[in-house]
C-alpha cells in the first residue's frame, strides 16, 4: 500500500436527536444523526402518530367549496366567456380574403360589401 494517500480514521462518537451517543470508527470528527437505533420505531416498537388527519382536515376547511359560491364563480365565469364571444369580430374566411387580395393586389383598397347590398371602400 501506498502511504500517505488513505484518510485518517479515528473513534467518534455519533450524537442522535434523541440524546442517544454511540463510537464508530470514522474519518470524521462530528457526526450528528436525525434517527437512530434507539429512537426508531421499527426497533422500539413504539409508533409515533404524526397529526396528518389534522393537517388534511385543516387544508380541506382551507380549500372548501361551499356550493353557493362554486355557483357564482361558475356563473362570473360564464358572463365573461359570453362577453368575449359578443365582442369578437367574426372570423373572416382566409380562403375568401386571399381571393380579394389576388384580384385586388395588395395596395388597393378591398371592396366591402355594405347595406343594401351595395360595395363599400
Amino acid at each position: 500500500m501506498q502511504k500517505e494517500i488513505h484518510p485518517n480514521h479515528r473513534y467518534t462518537a455519533v450524537r442522535c436527536t434523541c440524546g442517544n451517543t454511540f463510537p464508530i470508527y470514522s474519518r470524521f470528527e462530528n457526526l450528528t444523526v436525525d434517527i437512530c437505533s434507539a429512537c426508531h420505531p421499527f426497533y422500539t416498537g413504539t409508533q409515533k402518530f404524526v397529526d396528518s388527519a389534522g393537517r388534511v382536515d385543516a387544508f380541506t376547511k382551507r380549500f372548501a367549496w361551499n356550493q353557493d359560491e362554486a355557483k357564482k364563480q361558475a356563473e362570473k365565469l360564464a358572463e365573461k366567456v359570453a362577453a368575449k364571444q359578443t365582442t369578437r369580430q367574426p372570423a373572416k374566411d382566409l380562403k375568401t380574403e386571399l381571393e380579394k387580395r389576388k384580384v385586388f393586389g395588395k395596395k388597393k383598397p378591398i371592396p366591402v360589401p355594405g347595406k343594401d347590398g351595395e360595395e363599400q371602400q
